[in-house]
């Protein structure tokens, strides 16, 4: 049966009047495109090439990073409107996937040092300069609990078995989010629903797992939210960003 095609999608409006128009982003980054950046807020640009991204001091404490864009092509990109590094808002990021799939399990979330999608080494720091994302996928022991930097939230399975979109009213999402968020192996919302807690993102160790199995060859989004996290002990290097995947079984 054939796979999901999909698109992600950013909020350029505010949390109470979305405004998801023109700002689909393709999967699969390359070459400066189909690229989520974050940066200090007021530091972000547009047109601002990937090679050229301002560079971000890592905190003395630990604490989010507190801006992020969306990149369609390597000089052609947006602010996310909704995103500050918090909890506030609910419509921040969305999956959009056409109707042509046929999924066997429910959708999976997490985040890798690279596209091999390998294991996580929870609280192991590369060496600096570090050139993949294994630093915000591992975490560090201190400042995180040994969970990763990046952090993570979905609002229920997105679509449910019976073809209901499940769409989140504006808000907060759920009610903790701190720098040690995280479990062991899934973290599922219920149906509806915000984790009350966030999940860290790392790789196959901590991840976020939908609550039901989306209804066959429909169309459907999937809501979801983030939060990079940066602290004194995080490795150092040019491009350590980690690469974010979907994932489901088929038959």
């Amino acid at each position: 049966m054939a796979d999901y095609t999909a698109t992600i999608e950013y909020n350029k409006g505010n949390d109470t009047t979305p405004d998801w128009t023109g700002t689909a982003i393709a999967t699969g980054g390359v070459s400066g495109a189909n690229e989520l950046r974050w940066t200090k807020a007021g530091d972000g640009g547009a047109s601002t090439a990937s090679a050229s991204w301002p560079k971000f001091r890592r905190l003395a404490s630990v604490g989010a990073v507190d801006e992020l864009w969306a990149f369609s092509a390597d000089t052609t990109g947006l602010k996310v409107a909704t995103y500050d590094g918090s909890r506030t808002f609910a419509r921040v990021l969305r999956f959009s996937f056409k109707n042509a799939g046929t999924a066997v399990s429910a959708m999976k979330l997490s985040s890798y040092a690279t596209s091999s999608l390998g294991a996580a080494t929870p609280g192991t720091q590369p060496s600096d300069p570090s050139t993949d994302g294994s630093g915000i996928v591992n975490g560090h022991a201190t400042d995180t609990s040994s969970t990763a930097y990046l952090k993570g939230n979905i609002y229920g399975s997105g679509l449910t078995a019976g073809g209901t979109q499940e769409t989140p009213s504006a808000g907060n999402v759920g009610t903790t989010l701190a720098a040690t968020s995280g479990t062991a192996g899934a973290a599922t919302p219920s149906a509806g629903a915000w984790l009350a807690t966030w999940q860290s993102l790392q790789a196959d160790t901590q991840y976020l797992q939908g609550s039901a199995i989306p209804q066959a060859v429909t169309a459907f989004l999937l809501y979801f939210t983030l939060a990079l996290l940066s602290g004194p002990n995080l490795c150092l290097g040019s491009n350590i960003a980690p690469v974010a995947a979907v994932q489901y079984d088929r038959t």
